[in-house]
């Protein structure tokens, strides 16, 4: 990422930091690099209010539009953030990534992780974002 780029990401972040009444639908810039590089910056989740939800569209786009996703992360809350995102990326008991998926492609991921030492049983509890963030399966 070039230092322009950064700069920008650091001033917007910071400047919308203060700003307390900026709505909902301002929470998501798009930053673009003058070689096409792409990068949206969404504003803060836990700082958003019940009734910012449900997210904008804007959300949304630059989901799908990114190949890279990263999080802030509150030092205060590390553990237990953690925690919560294990919990999440696990399906419900009695639920499988069997029941979201082709069979051809269980099939596929069993013999996959099967080579590489890991069990049908943790794999398969696993939710799909959890194992593959950057794939479609």
């Amino acid at each position: 990422m070039s230092a322009r780029i950064s700069f920008f990401a650091v001033f917007v972040i910071v400047f919308y930091s203060v700003v307390n009444d900026a709505p909902a639908a301002s929470c998501v810039w798009k930053v673009t690099a003058s070689d096409g590089r792409v990068l949206y910056l969404g504003g803060s989740f836990h700082a958003l209010r019940p009734s910012d939800y449900p997210l904008p569209r804007q959300y949304d786009r630059a989901f799908d539009a990114c190949s890279r996703l990263a999080f802030e992360d509150d030092p205060k809350l590390g553990k237990a953030q953690f925690e919560g995102l294990m919990k999440a990326g696990q399906y419900p008991k009695g639920d499988s990534l069997k029941y979201h998926v082709d069979p051809r492609t269980y099939a596929y991921l069993r013999k996959f992780f099967e080579l590489r030492g890991l069990s049908e049983a943790k794999f398969s509890q696993l939710r799909r974002w959890m194992k593959f963030p950057r794939a479609r399966i």
